[in-house]
């Protein structure tokens, strides 16, 4: 259930912040573990408006895809940079990196400007980035403990003060995954919110100013509050790959019509890519139009709070 915000925060502020872009959706969502964590990055979009954003390690460009769509969503004009040898390591399966490399740049040079994609490794690319501040750091490379830290403790220098760091993997403690050690030492040390689906993705605050939003900065300091708000983004973002599927496959559909497709042979073709998700999609569907509903009940009430007492509380969503 989502935790009624205090009085002083403006209840319609807070949906189109951080509810709101929660259903947003990447122009293409590739193969990827990292789907579960798009929504947010929406929302980090939406209210930190980075001026740069650096993609450690690249793959297929799942993560990189989605900030590009959410800069142009937003008219941000993110600088963004996708970085990556394309050559694999010990946690990654065994690719085709020249042709993946190729078809990105390819998708990416028809559908987005500002988008720079560096076949490098990421110490080399970190001496081209002194004098030019990061302001949201997605490290996402080889995942043991010592190149984690090395990673971030090499790009630190060059975070901006309003500087966010992200961390995927914080859940995963096998196969010599170490992410979550050094994810154990640093939300000590900054303050932080971790999202435990998908793997798992820590959210590092290292900037001075990175918690000047007052939503954000109540999410950070109250676990009771983030508890709550982490279970809607989890709920929300276990749609996307149905959304997602269900966009593109209509599209297909479309061109099998312009082209003049067999209607038969079409059919055939939507029951054999949709059936499969059929039943979890509407499920879920469902289950997000309720929380949806109730939020705008929820949010309707709160703006007229003036009108109520003051122990008045109303009914949050969820219940």
């Amino acid at each position: 259930m989502l935790q009624e915000p205090e009085r002083s925060a403006d209840p319609i502020r807070v949906h189109e912040g951080y509810i709101a872009p929660l259903f947003s959706l990447p122009l293409k969502l590739p193969a990827t573990a990292w789907h579960g964590h798009i929504p947010f990055l929406f929302v980090l979009f939406r209210n930190l408006k980075p001026a740069r954003y650096v993609d450690l390690g690249v793959h297929w460009g799942a993560s990189l895809i989605a900030a590009a769509s959410a800069s142009q969503a937003y008219d941000l004009e993110t600088e963004l940079w996708g970085i990556d040898t394309w050559a694999g390591d010990i946690h990654t399966q065994a690719y085709e990196g020249d042709e993946m490399y190729a078809d990105l740049r390819s998708y990416l040079d028809r559908n987005f400007s500002g988008v720079h994609l560096l076949r490098s490794t990421f110490d080399h690319a970190r001496e081209g980035f002194d004098g030019r501040p990061v302001d949201l750091l997605h490290i996402d490379g080889l995942h043991t403990y010592e190149a984690v830290k090395h990673d971030f403790d090499t790009w630190l220098p060059v975070m901006s003060e309003r500087g966010v760091v992200l961390f995927h993997d914080t859940m995963e403690r096998d196969h010599g995954f170490g992410v979550w050690r050094l994810w154990e030492e640093l939300k000590h040390e900054f303050p932080s919110l971790e999202f435990v689906h998908s793997h798992g993705l820590g959210v590092l605050f290292v900037g001075a100013k990175s918690l000047d939003d007052p939503f954000l900065k109540r999410l950070v300091e109250d676990p009771a509050r983030f508890e709550s708000y982490r279970a809607t983004v989890s709920r929300i973002a276990g749609l996307l790959p149905f959304r997602c599927a269900h966009l593109h496959f209509e599209a297909e559909l479309q061109s099998f019509v312009a082209n003049g497709d067999d209607p038969e042979e079409i059919v055939q073709r939507y029951k054999a890519h949709m059936e499969p998700a059929a039943k979890p999609l509407l499920s879920r569907t469902g289950e997000s139009r309720g929380l949806a509903a109730r939020v705008r009940r929820w949010l309707k009430g709160r703006s007229r709070g003036a009108t109520r007492r003051p122990d008045d509380q109303g009914e949050p969503p969820g219940k």
